[in-house]
Formats: structure tokens, sequence, C-alpha cells
């Protein structure tokens, strides 16, 4: 009996401390590391609540889709533009106990410039981040990975 009462709290205290992400997963069995990496669409983008995607698009002629890449030794982010076989790179990184990705781009594109933003959803094929960025006001990105 004293050993199922270990096996609950330990179980419990996984299920409850797991989540580092505000909307989630609870739990993954694949690093952070190992969801960013891959190619991702950008889906959803707010600006103070305001949806900003098609303005995003219209503005910089831009297909809203980048690979967050893992060479081995460093990691790399490609966009790719609409009108164009040519790519803008950048890097990225996870900080803050995984909690948080910056990246930059070799041109700011809109609210994807060099920045840092929070992780509030990172499961296998949705990304979720949040920033405020240099003009103060709220950006939020969601992107879905292809």
């Amino acid at each position: 009996m004293k050993s199922k009462s270990i096996l609950f709290f330990v179980f419990s205290l996984i299920v409850f401390t797991g989540c580092k992400y505000e909307e989630g997963p609870g739990i993954s069995f694949r690093s952070a590391c190992d969801r960013v990496c891959g190619k991702w669409e950008v889906e959803f983008l707010t600006v103070d609540g305001d949806d900003s995607l098609e303005v995003f698009k219209s503005q910089h002629n831009y297909c809203s889709v980048y690979e967050f890449a893992d060479n081995g030794s460093e990691y790399y982010l490609v966009g790719f533009p609409c009108d164009s076989i040519l790519s803008d790179g950048g890097n990225w990184q996870l900080g803050n106990g995984n909690t948080t990705l910056s990246f930059s781009l070799g041109k700011p594109y809109g609210p994807v410039g060099a920045t840092t933003w929070q992780i509030i959803r990172l499961a296998d094929d949705e990304m979720w981040l949040r920033t405020q960025y240099f003009n103060y006001k709220v950006y939020e990105i969601h992107f879905k990975g292809i």
C-alpha cells in the first residue's frame, strides 16, 4: 500500500508540474528543441488583439513559411519569400528553461525581426508565441507544422 501511495505521489508530481507552457501540452516525450525543429507556416498573427496576418503577408510579399533547423552545431532559420527561390536566414535559440524562443532574420519582416518570444504552446504540430515588441504592442503568432 505504501508503494502505491508513493507511486501516486510521483505520478501526480509529474502531471501537475510537467506543463511549462500556458496552453500545453501537459507532457511531451520529445525535447523542446526537437519540437521546434521543422517547417512551420504562420496561420495566426495578432497585434494587440487585432488580426494582422493578411497585412503582414501583403506588406512584405511573404508566404510566412519558416524552417527552424538544427545542423548539429548551430540552429538556423530560413524564411521563404512568395515570389523568389531566395531565402533570408537567421538564427534561433531556446532560453529560460525552454520557455522562450529568440530568433532573427537577415531583414526584419514585421514582428519577426530579432526578438525573444514567450512560448505559450509547443506541440509537435503547433507552436504559439507571444511578445511585446519594440513599439510596446503585444504580438501573438501561431505556427502550424507543415
